[in-house]
Parts: C-alpha cells; structure tokens; sequence
C-alpha cells in the first residue's frame, strides 16, 4: 500500500503551493472522478481535470490557496483550504473564500475521486468584488495570504477514542432523521454546547443553543437535511463527513459536513458546505 500521507504531500506541493496543473493533474488516475459541487461539473480522467482547473484558474490566475488542516483516513484525506485573491489597492483587505475538499487514494498512491464543496454565492461574490477593487489576471499572486483569524473556532482538547466518535456520530445522524420527520428542531439543537455555533454555507451563521434551534428550524423549510453517510473521516475531536440529502422536492443533494466534538453527546461546532439541492445522476459517485 503505497504511503498517502506521501502521496498527498506530492499532491498538496503540486496543486496548492506550485500551481502546477499539468504535473498536478498527472497524479490523478485515468479514470479519477472529479466534482465540484458548486458549479455541477464532473469530470473523468487527469488529463480533463488538469484541462478544466487551467481554463478556470486564467480569469483568477493570481489566486493562492492555504489549507488550515487536513485528515487522513484510510485511503481517505479530507482539507479545509483557502483560495485567496491579492489585494489591488495593497492595503489588507481580504478577498478570499473556503472550500471543504475531500480525496481519495488509491494503492499506487494516485487520486481517484476528488469532490469540492462550497458556497457558489460567496465564491462568486468574492471574485467580483475584486474585480471591482481593481484586480487583474496579470497582478502578481501574493503567497502570505492564509484563512481568515477567528473564522472557526477552534477544536476542543479533551481526548475521545473514535469508536466514542463513530457512535455519537451515528446518534447525531439519527437525530438530524428524526428532526426531519417531527420538524422539532428544537430538541435536536439540544446535543450542541450552550456556547456551540455552527456556519451554513447557504445561509450563515448563528451562535448558541436556542439561534441554533431557530435557524434549523427556519432552514428546513427550504432545505431538507436526512442525512445518508456516504463517507466519513474521523481525527481527534473532528469528524468531516458527505452526506446525500433530499428536498421537498425530492432533488438529492451532496454536503460536506464537519462537526466539533465536545464530550458527553454534545457538539461544539458544526459546518455545513453544500450548493442548492442538485437534480442530477448520482450513479457516478462513491
């Protein structure tokens, strides 16, 4: 089993910190899955990935990235990296928005799947305030740039074995059903922490128990959220998870997850990274 921590330090120095798209998208194998979920594009094969991320990345060629941490697990590696645009007027302002990426590789090292999750809107709203502010493709990249201070909070430091983390895990997913089927999403904001906040990609964000209780309920009116686990990672006290989800309209939809553990069946924090409910095959996803 070739070392993917190897193979995603490769992938990592190619992609994130070199730009390097040609020899970036040859670590892909032939058949690799490709998806971003924002824009509903799905590619097959290194040679189409590394075609599509050069076309994308000539309008935004000064754009960075950082990555705040990832998690290895298996075969499987989850990131939260940052795509930055410099500053036109070089006075500090950020232009610069998230993405929940998830990996996988194969035995020879080479990804097969990658998958990307983030907000379109604020993607898009990002890139054009900075066209407003005077950026230009030909305007030198600016490689300090990082995530922003303070946007997550940070992870609790008790110690929990995973198979604590599979089961509370489970429950939380059992919970989000039962929610879904009593609309009581009062109850289910009680395992969050009195201090817990969580960050919807598609509708913001909302701190303490009882903001948590009335946003989710305000949100399942639009947005249906019965979760099936299709893959989950777990380190310490974070778990990233993508899960498949339905509307009223019945139209399923794919999510990147990340949640904070805190201990005794309560959650600290909780992600959520999705586009609007998507209608289309999913035949082609692991």
């Amino acid at each position: 089993m070739h070392d993917i921590e190897a193979a995603f330090a490769e992938f990592r120095r190619l992609g994130a910190y070199e730009r390097d798209w040609t020899a970036w998208g040859n670590l892909f194998t032939d058949d690799a899955l490709y998806v971003d979920h924002a824009s509903q594009i799905r590619l097959r094969g290194g040679r189409e990935i590394a075609a599509h991320v050069h076309s994308a990345m000539a309008a935004v060629a000064p754009m960075t990235f950082s990555i705040d941490w990832w998690i290895v697990d298996g075969g499987w590696v989850a990131m939260y990296i940052w795509n930055h645009l410099p500053d036109p007027a070089g006075a500090g302002e950020r232009f610069g928005f998230p993405n929940i990426t998830l990996l996988h590789f194969d035995g020879d090292g080479r990804c097969d799947v990658e998958e990307d999750f983030y907000n379109p809107a604020d993607a898009a709203a990002v890139v054009t305030r900075w066209y407003v502010a005077g950026g230009l493709a030909e305007q030198e990249p600016d490689r300090s740039l990082t995530g922003h201070e303070g946007h997550a909070p940070d992870l609790s430091q008790i110690v929990v074995s995973r198979s604590e983390l599979e089961v509370e895990f489970a429950r939380f997913c059992a919970r989000t059903r039962q929610a879904v089927a009593s609309g009581d999403w009062v109850s289910w904001a009680q395992q969050f922490t009195s201090r817990a906040s969580i960050h919807d990609h598609g509708v913001g964000r909302f701190a303490g128990r009882t903001a948590i209780g009335e946003a989710a309920s305000r949100m399942a009116h639009a947005i249906v959220r019965s979760p099936t686990v299709r893959v989950a990672l777990y380190h310490g006290n974070r778990i990233v998870a993508v899960t498949t989800n339905e509307s009223f309209e019945g139209a399923t939809f794919d999510m990147g997850e990340i949640l904070h553990y805190a201990g005794n069946g309560r959650w600290s924090y909780a992600e959520w990274g999705y586009r609007p409910p998507e209608s289309t095959d999913r035949s082609d996803v692991m």
